[in-house]
């Protein structure tokens, strides 16, 4: 199980166990996208007051940027990261979470197949 070999290769040499498992899959179930493009991955997260009620937002990097959000902006110009390098490290990070959201699901599937049988993970 590739979820397995993870926690294994943790320092202490971890074990994927039921209830990091399900943690894992939790996680991943509250990704959230960026509300503005709906594509990318949610990581800045702002609060906007609009007629006197406050209303949390996220947002992916491009967008918070496009935006001019000074402290990302600074950030990423800092780094020296251009426009075309955020939106492939974007993808590859979508693409990892999507990764890892299949192989917990996976994983949670295996387990209970396991249980079934009278196995414990």
């Amino acid at each position: 199980m590739k979820v397995q070999r993870y926690y294994n290769s943790m320092p202490g040499g971890g074990t994927a166990n039921a209830k990091t498992l399900a943690a894992e899959k939790e996680f991943f179930k509250m990704m959230q996208l960026c509300s503005r493009c709906r594509k990318r991955m949610a990581v800045v997260f702002v609060t906007k007051l609009e007629n006197g009620e406050s209303k949390n937002e996220g947002l992916c990097l491009k967008c918070a940027r496009e935006l001019g959000i000074p402290q990302v902006d600074s950030i990423l110009s800092g780094m020296g990261i251009s426009n075309d390098d955020l939106e492939n490290m974007e993808d590859e990070m979508t693409s990892l979470i999507t990764q890892g959201a299949a192989e917990a699901e996976q994983g949670d599937d295996e387990d209970e197949g396991e249980e079934a049988q009278g196995r414990t993970p």
